[in-house]
This record gives structure tokens, sequence and C-alpha cells, in this order.
């Protein structure tokens, strides 16, 4: 019973506390249709506020209007209000230059946020459920993941995006909307499917479960699990380091070489990425080859130039600190030699004077 399953994930993961208000994101799909129902189960016993939120993507025009006339028939039966919306998803894949999966996942995004701050809600329920999560792992693994990366889709993130179904197989969501007599309407990523995820999905993990693991999905969900817990612990040590040893002055950000140098090699990249979130205040943008980067003017002395980073984001190295500013600075690196000590010589690069004593 997927009930007693997902409430098995609602209490490890104290998503739900009594009385929310919780905004549930439904396509029309079974995944989400079963949450819906999974919570109107839990709806009394919680003293749970419900609110069903729907977003037509205007990408496959008359089909996505049924989606959204179903939803709608869906929550009147369940006598729950109902947010629906259409957002031009593909004019916002041309401004950000993304690709269509992408531009649809922001803008869904945005709409659920939306939706919740409308609301004063407390949580958002997505329906993701094993199978999604075992095909975000491949999918990550493939393209050289970091182990943040690997750990999957997160069952809560950022304390109100909450998935209850996320440990339930696909082919279990099916059985419970049967056995109830509950429809819904088919898989709407069908036009994805020339997508690596649905590759995964439709011929890579087949392949899989039958040549090599019949529970390879289990097997990359329980994985996932293990390795969150992991970076859930470096990260937090990183935050740690970082709340101790980073320095404020007139919008700059700095970190002394000397810290981490007491941290293996290996961390660094956790410490300077953290530093740059708490910057940013994200990190949207940000690829190995940027922190590398970073890293690599640890091992510089002298004169350095600037790591220009994505979101207005720059680093250099002076003497022994790193300098983080979120500002695009035209540095040239410069450097003075002399034959005999001088008393003094003025750095036009700084506006600086700097005094020689023996």
């Amino acid at each position: 019973m997927i009930l007693k399953k997902a409430l098995e994930t609602v209490n490890k993961h104290n998503m739900i506390t009594h009385g929310d208000h919780i905004v549930v994101g439904v396509s029309g799909g079974a995944d989400s249709v079963a949450l819906l129902h999974v919570l109107y189960d839990l709806k009394k016993k919680w003293g749970l506020v419900l609110t069903v939120a729907h977003l037509d993507h205007r990408i496959r025009g008359d089909k996505s209007e049924k989606e959204a006339e179903f939803v709608k028939r869906l929550a009147e039966k369940m006598s729950l209000p109902c947010v629906a919306e259409d957002r031009d998803v593909l004019a916002h894949r041309k401004a950000e230059k993304l690709s269509l999966q992408d531009a649809a996942r922001e803008v869904r995004y945005k709409f659920f946020r939306d939706v919740l701050n409308q609301l004063h809600a407390d949580k958002i329920a997505l329906g993701h459920h094993a199978d999604d999560q075992a095909e975000t792992v491949l999918m990550r693994l493939f393209r050289g993941a970091s182990l943040k990366g690997l750990s999957g889709i997160p069952p809560v993130r950022e304390g109100i995006f909450i998935r209850p179904l996320i440990n339930i197989r696909r082919n279990r969501i099916e059985l419970f909307l049967k056995s109830r007599n509950i429809s819904y309407l088919p898989d709407s990523s069908v036009f994805e499917r020339h997508y690596l995820r649905n590759k995964i999905r439709h011929n890579l993990i087949p392949l899989l479960q039958r040549e090599y693991n019949p529970l390879i999905v289990n097997t990359l969900v329980r994985m996932a699990e293990i390795l969150r817990r992991d970076n859930e612990i470096l990260d937090s040590e990183a935050g740690e380091v970082v709340s101790r040893a980073v320095k404020k002055n007139n919008g700059q950000v700095s970190c002394s070489i000397d810290v981490f140098k007491k941290y293996p090699v290996s961390f660094h990249g956790r410490l300077v990425r953290k530093i740059i979130s708490d910057l940013r205040g994200h990190t949207k943008g940000l690829s190995f080859k940027h922190i590398e980067a970073v890293c690599h003017l640890l091992k510089k002395k002298g004169p350095s130039r600037v790591v220009q980073l994505p979101g207005r984001c720059c680093v250099w190295r002076e003497y022994n600190k790193l300098v983080f500013v979120l500002e695009e600075v035209n540095r040239t690196s410069f450097c003075y030699s002399f034959n005999t000590l001088p008393d003094s010589v003025r750095i036009e690069q700084t506006g600086r004077k700097i005094v020689f004593q023996t």
C-alpha cells in the first residue's frame, strides 16, 4: 500500500507539520494524481489544507488545454481549490538560451513559488517517485556529476518542496490508482521521448534490469540516499569553516590561503563553492571547471589573473588570500623588479605606496 510507504517517507524527513497548507502540483499524470489522493487521505488526520496547482506550459496546444480541464474537474470533484495558469515556456527558453526541459523546469518552479506566496501556504508537494530518482542519478552520472549531483532528487528542498512518493516505484503508483479506479492522463513527457531522460527510462533501465540487476532502480535510490547523507555532512563542515574564516570588507569577501591548507585538496572545491554560494545566493551556472580555475589560484604565488565566474562574480589571489567580489573587473597582472631596493615605490595599479626598510 503506497499510503503506508508515503507516510514513512513523510515522517522520516519531517515533511509535514499538523495544519500545513500544502500546494499540490498536479499535471494530470499518474504520479501527481496519486500524490493528490495520498495527501487527501492524510488531510483529516493531519488537519491539512490542500490547494491544487496546475501549469500549462503552452507546448502541446489542445492536449495542454485538456490536461488543464482534467485537473480542474478533479479538484472540483474532491472539493479542493485549484489554481491553473499558462505561462510561455518557449519565450523563456529563447530569452535565457536554455534547453526546453530546463526552461520548463524553471518556469514550473517559479509558478509553484508564486502560488505558495500568494496563498501564504507552507509546502509545495511534487510527485517525483523512485523511478524518477534512478533516472536522475544515471543522467548525472553520464554528465560527470559531483557527490551532490549523484545524491539525486532531495526528498525535501529548501524546507518547502516535499516529495512524499520519492521512494515508491512507478508501477506501485499505477496499481494504487487501478485498485481505487482512479483515472489519470497518459504520461505527459511522451513528447520528450528523444531527450536523455526518456532514453534512460525506455531503453537503458530495462536493459540494466534484464541483463545486470533486476533491482537496479532500488539500488540507485539507496545509493543516492547514502551519498546525500555524506554530502550533507561535508556541506555542514564547509559551512562552519566558511562562517569562521571568511572576512567581509566593502562588498568583498576574502579567505586566507592558510585556511585552505588545513584541509585536503579534495575539500578545497567545496569551500570555494560555499563561499561563492553565500556571496551570490546560489550556484546557478557554476561548473566543475569554474571551481577548478579558482582552486588553481591557491597554487599560484605573486600576481594572479582574475577568474571571471557566472553571475558577475570574480575571484583573484591577493598575497596570501583569495578575494571574491560581485562585479566584473578589468585587472591586469603586474610585476615590479629592481636592481637595488628603493626607499619606496608607488604601485600605480593599486594607488598605494610601499616603503622599504632594512
